[in-house]
């Protein structure tokens, strides 16, 4: 494998990887966990979001930010 991407062109690798994360989330999390410095506040921050939207009509849930 290793052979094969190195005699190819730089622009067409980085135009297909590019195009390749934007259709495979996996994909696309897998560079970014491997190249992408972490940024754990954002993240972090989307983990809470998404659990108060899941939670928001539960009754006996109280929000973070009460």
């Amino acid at each position: 494998m290793r052979k094969l991407l190195e005699g190819l062109n730089r622009e067409e690798l980085l135009d297909f990887m590019d195009d390749y994360a934007k259709s495979d989330p996996r994909f696309a999390n897998a560079i970014n966990v491997r190249f992408n410095d972490p940024r754990y506040d954002e993240e972090l921050a989307k983990i809470k979001r998404a659990i108060d939207i899941a939670l928001e009509g539960v009754n006996d849930y109280s929000s973070r930010d009460s």
